[in-house]
């Protein structure tokens, strides 16, 4: 008769194989348990500052912050309008409106507003 052990027991090239991995297997695979949590956590850590660096600076200027090509104290030259204006009862608005018809209607404002500005920069 035979026990449960030794039918699954059978000889391979380099050891006795009982119906999974053999013991330098398995002290190969406990030694990379022990390094795996690390890569892991190094992993998700860099894709949480991914994500956040895009959420907060853009998804353009996200991963060159990440790359080290933006440092703190740095800057770059750009043209840029910095536009302020008020709506008078938007929060009604759009609350009222679907996001389609809110988003027509601050385009419609937009374009009222910005039209003398592109027409004087036409003419310089």
């Amino acid at each position: 008769m035979h026990s449960p052990d030794s039918f699954y027991r059978y000889t391979r090239p380099f050891g006795t194989f009982c119906g999974g991995f053999l013991e330098p297997e398995v002290a190969d695979l406990a030694r990379a348990s022990h390094r795996l949590p690390v890569l892991i956590d190094m992993h998700n850590q860099r894709a949480i500052a991914r994500n956040v660096l895009n959420a907060y600076l853009g998804a353009k200027t996200g991963p060159r912050v990440l790359a080290g090509q933006i440092r703190r104290g740095t800057g770059e030259e750009i043209s840029a309008v910095l536009w302020s204006s008020d709506l008078r009862g938007f929060t009604e608005r759009s609350d009222r409106l679907p996001g389609d018809g809110m988003i027509a209607l601050l385009n419609a404002l937009f374009d009222g507003q910005a039209r003398p500005f592109m027409i004087t920069a036409a003419r310089s």
